[in-house]
């Protein structure tokens, strides 16, 4: 996996929530706070519930390689960060989300999901 896929779910994951015990995504085993329904093991507060931590990342990391190789049906690889964190949190606290995100992956809020997964590591974005 892309290592810029892996950072980016792990961004998403912090500004989830996910890792003390009592956080809805970690009792889920679901750091990106996914809803796709019940897979089988019931859902929580309309979060996914995976049958184990690796499971849930490996849904994440999926997810963002989506985004970030165009291939999503939701986002589209000239969106920047805060305009992805609307989408992904249905509008509760964009900000925040963005600044977390976008802090963690060493860019700005303003930055696509291209210029991100495009950009060699020694760039500035």
């Amino acid at each position: 996996m892309n290592p810029k896929v892996i950072s980016f779910a792990q961004a998403i994951a912090k500004a989830e929530g996910f890792g003390p015990a009592e956080n809805l995504p970690t009792r889920c085993n679901n750091p990106g706070d996914i809803e796709l329904g019940d897979i089988g093991y019931g859902i929580d507060q309309g979060k996914t519930i995976f049958p184990s931590e690796q499971d849930g990342w490996t849904a994440l990391e999926e997810q963002c390689e989506l985004m970030l190789t165009g291939e999503s049906h939701v986002y589209s690889t000239g969106m920047n960060f805060l305009q992805v964190a609307q989408l992904y949190t249905d509008g509760d606290n964009p900000g925040p989300w963005a600044k977390i995100v976008s802090r963690e992956l060493g860019i700005s809020v303003e930055t696509t999901l291209a210029e991100y997964y495009n950009a060699s590591e020694q760039e500035k974005i």
